[in-house]
């Protein structure tokens, strides 16, 4: 577990250069959650060196929007460790990736806190062709639904 840390941690520097030190926080809160959480359900610190609790609050704060809240993180790394792994049996056991357990957990219960929408919505490519309304193909390429290509 200690090397998936590590191979988390270069897709938290990206998140942080693109999102900004806000993304720390949602991050800081999943992974104290997730610690609280595992130290609650197993009441030994021993249990906390395997670091499996420390990857589940790393994922659920990297897959979570910047603007989520404290508390919507909380819930997330709450749900992953005591539900998705301890109600399973604990470390192996567990039915489903507790991380993404608790991510679609919070994604039903606050759609609205947990998802953005920043793409640009509109005609598919398909579309484009299918109703070109007299247009040649070469006409029609130059459309944003079809992408940018080199020249």
């Amino acid at each position: 577990m200690t090397h998936v840390v590590i191979a988390l941690l270069p897709g938290l520097c990206v998140a942080v250069a693109l999102y900004g030190v806000q993304i720390l926080v949602v991050v800081g809160f999943s992974v104290g959650g997730a610690l609280l959480t595992e130290l609650a359900c197993t009441r030994w610190f021993r249990d906390l060196t395997d670091n499996s609790a420390l990857v589940t609050g790393l994922l659920i704060g990297l897959c979570l929007p910047a603007t989520t809240p404290w508390a919507v993180a909380l819930v997330a790394s709450a749900v992953a460790i005591a539900v998705a792994k301890h109600a399973f049996g604990g470390l192996g056991n567990n039915l489903f990736n507790p991380a993404m357990a608790g991510y679609v957990v919070v994604l039903v219960a606050y759609p609205s806190l947990v998802v953005e929408f920043d793409a640009m919505s509109g005609a598919t490519a398909l579309e484009k062709l299918a109703h070109r309304e007299g247009q040649t193909i070469k006409e029609i390429a130059n459309d944003p639904a079809f992408g940018l290509f080199g020249s």
